[in-house]
């Protein structure tokens, strides 16, 4: 594993990905980090003062009683939201967050991310389910292949490493909404 990043020691990238990280942080410099709070955030706006940003509209023409999370919750934010969010243009936005976890595939399983749901992949075929358990404050990735004699897991032996083989579930890149 390669260290990605000066600012952050927490960053790694793999080996066989060193060229496309190195491009990467040649490119880009880390401004700044946001952690999404563990606690309900205070101080948003009443909702009848507040004004959608991307559809302009204010309450009453706009209502806002839905949670607009600035960071989708699936990526395990539950508290980080936004007070400038109709509740239409929230129900639009949220309509790539499918598309958005099928993406991701089991990424958020393996990384222990704890979203609205327990996180669940069940890609067709090969793992019948993964899933991030709890108990007695444990955590525990169980992953269930549905057929024993199949190629899902790969053990080497000589870098004691297991790699799990599996198709990621349809996604859209670029989902087009008509949203306005």
């Amino acid at each position: 594993m390669i260290n990605a990043s000066t600012v952050n020691p927490y960053y790694f990238y793999p080996d066989q990905y060193r060229e496309m990280g190195e491009s990467f942080f040649d490119s880009y410099e880390l401004e700044r980090e946001v952690y999404c709070p563990t606690k309900k955030m205070i101080g948003l706006k009443p909702k009848n003062d507040r004004q959608c940003r991307f559809c302009d509209k204010k309450s009453p023409y706009v209502s806002f009683h839905k949670i607009a999370h600035i960071i989708p919750e699936l990526l395990g934010n539950h508290y980080l939201v936004s007070d400038y969010e109709c509740d239409q243009c929230n129900e639009k936005f949220g309509r790539y967050e499918n598309d958005f976890a099928n993406y991701l595939g089991i990424a958020r399983i393996i990384q222990s991310v704890k979203g609205k749901k327990q996180p669940k992949f069940k890609p067709n075929g090969h793992i019948s389910m993964a899933t991030v358990n709890d108990p007695f404050d444990g955590e525990i990735i169980e992953i269930k292949r549905t057929d024993p004699t199949n190629d899902v897991f790969e053990f080497d032996k000589e870098t004691n490493q297991t790699i799990i083989h599996f198709k990621l579930l349809p996604y859209t890149p670029l989902k087009y909404i008509n949203a306005y």
